[in-house]
C-alpha cells in the first residue's frame, strides 16, 4: 500500500550485485533452486507460472482501465519470495565454499538479537513514548485508514502501520527466544526478552496472533517433549499476567477488550474475531460467486477488499488451483519439519504453524517483511544440502531432506 519501499529496492539491487560479482555461485545457486529434490523451489516456480497466467486472464477478461498497472504490482508481490530464495541460496553457496555451511541455530540467535529492536520500538510506541512514536508515525505509516490505527492506539513498529503483522512477529520472536533456552541460566537471561515480546503482542492488539501463539505453544510442547519447554511456557504465562497488569497503566482499554474478547472473556456487545471478519469475507465470496470464472483466475486487484483471511486472499490472487498448491507447499513443509524433530528446525516449524493458523484471521503471507523472514528460514532449510543442522545432544543430523 506504500508503493515502492527502500527494502524492495535494496533486495533487487543486492541480487543484481551478487549476479555480477559472484556469477559462478549465482548460477550454482539457481541450479539448486530448480532441483526437484529440493521440493520448495520447483513447486514455487510452478506457482509463479500459475500466478502470471491468472494475472493475464484477469487483464484480458476481468479488469478495469487501471487493471494492468495494479496487476503488475500484484505480480511483483508474489515474485518477491523468489528474490529471497535466490539471495539466500547465493549467500549460502558463497559461505559453504569458504567455511562449509551455516547453523540454523546461529540464524536464530541473529534474529533474536536484531529482532529485539522492532519488538522494543513497538512496545515503546504502545506506551506512547513520543520520540519513538513520532518517528514511526512519520516513516512507517500506511496510506489507507491509517487514522483508525492511531485512534485504536495499536502498535505496529516498523511494519508500515500493520499492527497484526507486528503482533505476528512478536509471537514468533517469543517462540524463537523460548527455543534457544537450554538451561536455567539461559532461561533467566531470556526473561527481559520474554517480557518485552509479551507486552509487544499485547499492545499490537492482534487477536489472531494471540490465539495462534497459544495453539503453536501447545504444538511446541508436544514436539519438544522436555521439562525445559514446560518451564519456559509456564514462565511465559506468568510474564503475560505481569504484562497485562502492567499494561493497565498505559494501554487503551479498547486493546485489552480486543484481546479479552479473543480469549472468550469479552462482555456483552463485544465483537468477536470471526464476527468482525465476516463482512470482509462476505465481500470476497460475493465477488467470486457473481462470476464463477474468478475461481480460475482470481479477483481483480481494483476490486479486491482486505480479505483478512489467507485462503480467500490466495484465491483472489492465484485462483483455486494456485491456492491449493500454495497450501500444499506450506503443509508439506510442516510435515517435513515435524519429521526432522531436531531443535535447530523448531523455529521454522513453529513459524510455519503460526503463519498458517494466524492466516484464518489475517493474510499473513501477504505481509512483506514477516513473509520475507519466513521464506529466508525455509530457503536455508530446503535449498542447500550442505547446511549444517547441529544439535547440542547429537553429533549431526542428515544434511538434506
Amino acid at each position: 500500500m506504500r508503493g515502492v519501499t527502500a527494502d524492495q529496492v535494496f533486495l533487487f539491487v543486492l541480487v543484481l550485485t551478487l549476479f555480477f560479482v559472484q556469477t559462478n555461485g549465482f548460477l550454482k545457486a539457481l541450479a539448486t533452486l530448480l532441483d526437484r529434490r529440493r521440493f520448495l523451489g520447483f513447486w514455487f516456480v510452478f506457482l509463479l507460472v500459475i500466478g502470471i497466467f491468472c494475472a493475464a486472464l484477469r487483464m484480458l477478461f476481468d479488469a478495469a482501465s487501471e487493471g494492468p498497472l495494479i496487476e503488475v504490482a500484484r505480480i511483483y508481490g508474489f515474485v518477491r519470495p523468489a528474490f529471497i530464495f535466490l539471495l539466500t541460496a547465493v549467500l549460502l553457496q558463497i559461505k559453504s565454499e569458504r567455511d562449509g555451511g551455516i547453523s540454523l541455530r546461529f540464524l536464530n540467535r541473529v534474529i533474536v538479537s536484531v529482532g529485539f529492536v522492532p519488538v522494543m520500538c513497538g512496545a515503546l510506541q504502545g506506551i506512547g513514548y513520543e520520540p519513538v512514536s513520532d518517528f514511526l508515525v512519520a516513516n512507517y505509516t500506511r496510506d489507507v485508514d491509517f487514522d483508525d490505527v492511531i485512534t485504536y492506539g495499536r502498535a505496529y513498529s516498523f511494519f508500515d502501520g500493520q499492527p497484526n503483522t507486528y503482533g505476528t512477529f512478536c509471537a514468533f520472536y517469543l517462540l524463537l527466544v523460548l527455543g534457544l533456552i537450554r538451561g536455567l541460566l539461559s532461561l533467566i537471561l531470556a526473561l527481559p526478552l520474554i517480557v518485552v515480546s509479551c507486552f509487544g503482542l499485547l499492545v499490537s492488539g492482534s487477536r489472531g496472533a494471540l490465539l495462534s501463539l497459544l495453539i503453536v505453544g501447545a504444538v511446541w510442547i508436544v514436539s519438544r517433549r522436555n521439562w525445559m519447554a514446560l518451564w519456559a511456557i509456564g514462565l511465559t504465562l506468568m510474564c503475560s499476567l505481569v504484562a497485562v497488569n502492567f499494561a493497565g497503566e498505559f494501554v487503551p482499554p479498547m486493546i485489552l477488550d480486543r484481546l479479552a474478547d479473543a480469549l472468550g472473556f469479552g462482555g456483552q456487545g463485544s465483537v468477536g474475531l470471526v464476527t468482525s471478519r465476516l463482512p470482509y469475507w462476505g465481500t470476497v465470496i460475493s465477488l467470486l460467486s457473481e462470476m464463477p470464472q474468478r475461481m480460475i483466475w482470481g479477483v481483480p486487484g481494483l476490486l479486491m477488499p482486505p480479505a483478512d483471511n489467507l485462503q480467500l486472499a490466495l484465491i483472489g490472487l492465484f485462483g483455486f488451483v494456485g491456492m491449493a498448491i500454495f497450501m500444499m507447499i506450506v503443509m508439506v513443509m510442516i510435515w517435513k519439519l515435524f519429521r526432522h524433530r531436531d531443535p535447530e528446525t523448531q523455529a521454522l516449524l513453529v513459524f510455519a504453524v503460526l503463519m498458517l493458523f494466524n492466516g484464518i484471521s489475517y493474510p499473513t503471507f501477504f505481509s512483506a517483511r514477516i513473509s520475507d523472514l519466513y521464506w529466508l528460514f525455509a530457503g536455508i532449510f530446503f535449498f542447500y544440502p550442505q547446511t549444517k543442522l547441529r544439535n547440542a545432544n547429537t553429533a549431526s543430523y542428515p544434511q538434506s531432506i
